[in-house]
């Protein structure tokens, strides 16, 4: 099926394969291909998978980004 997509305007400094990807992705994303819910987390883990939402509400500050100055110079 990638093959069959035609992509006209791409940025130069994209490798093609990684526009395949993620268009291809994007197709299995919409298909409900990637929709597999398995016991993997909990076999690993030994607890139950957290949703995306409520992971992101626990770790929100991770997220969140920082004022540098505005010089834009970053001092590590």
């Amino acid at each position: 099926m990638a093959d069959e997509i035609m992509v006209k305007e791409t940025t130069p400094d994209i490798p093609g394969p990684f526009v395949e990807t993620v268009i291809m992705t994007d197709l299995n994303t919409k298909a409900g291909t990637f929709d597999i819910v398995t016991d993997t987390i909990a076999q690993l883990t030994g607890r139950p998978p957290a949703s995306l939402k409520d992971f992101l509400k626990l770790n929100a500050s991770r997220f969140i980004t920082i004022d540098y100055p505005a010089d834009n110079n970053i001092h590590l």
